[in-house]
């Protein structure tokens, strides 16, 4: 086994790097088409709907998978939690401005531009933006204490305070040293 495969066992699943790569997935071939387009370069219409295909497709994992993704964190949060209910409520958000229309678009067979109006435009557009980073966002936050291996609940730690170390040790093992002996004279 390589090193690289023994600290990605050791580390374990980290689904909020998955969910922060999906954004990336989803955000890079639409960045990709825009600037291109911008420079007057004619993308061909094949790779153009392989492009956003893959980017539709990653939009459906990050926006389902990513917000019950955050809803999980929040839910066994020991702390942090008011910052991951936002970022999850306004993805929600976003998620139901840019979905809602679609669905829309699709029952009456119209083009979703036709849909939103011209006045919904850049609404649309700037929740198709944020919904993706806001779950990335949050899923990163959320697997923070995962990367930095603080897994111990922060109540856990507060409460040590008078009982004996060998309590208060983490489950990844004591990484302080020896504990300080607690029994005078010895």
């Amino acid at each position: 086994m390589t090193i690289q495969a023994e600290t990605d066992r050791r580390r374990g699943a980290r689904p909020g790097v998955l969910f922060a790569v999906a954004a990336v997935t989803v955000t890079a071939p639409r960045l990709a088409l825009a600037f291109l387009a911008a420079d007057g370069v004619v993308v061909p219409t094949a790779w153009r709907i392989d492009l956003l295909a893959v980017s539709s497709i990653a939009t459906a994992i990050v926006l389902t998978g990513g917000t019950a993704y955050l809803a999980h964190a929040i839910a066994v949060a020991s702390s942090g939690r008011g910052v991951l209910v936002a970022l999850w409520t306004a993805a929600l958000a976003c998620s139901g401005a840019l979905i809602a229309p679609a669905i829309v678009a699709t029952l009456r067979a119209e083009a979703l531009s036709v849909v939103l109006g011209v006045d919904r435009h850049w609404g649309w557009s700037i929740c198709a933006v944020l919904a993706v980073d806001l779950v990335a966002s949050g899923a990163m936050l959320a697997d923070a204490p995962l990367a930095s291996r603080q897994e111990v609940p922060t109540f856990r730690i507060g409460a040590c305070a008078g009982l004996t170390p060998s309590l208060c040790r983490s489950p990844l093992g004591q990484s302080a040293g020896n504990p300080p002996n607690l029994v005078p004279g010895r």
